[in-house]
């Protein structure tokens, strides 16, 4: 799972340098993680749980 996690950041900070390359280092990582927590909720939205 960590792996996965990590792949998905590395991939998330690989666009955001794409998309906007005139962004320094910390603005980068900054719009990656914001990126990689709106999919984080949005996965965890979208999980049916039931309380037993």
């Amino acid at each position: 799972m960590i792996v996965l996690s990590k792949k998905v950041q590395s991939d998330l900070v690989t666009k955001v340098k794409k998309e906007n390359p005139s962004y320094g280092e910390q603005e980068v990582l900054f719009q990656a993680q914001k990126q990689y927590e709106d999919l984080l909720v949005s996965q965890v939205n979208s999980l049916e749980i039931e309380i037993l």
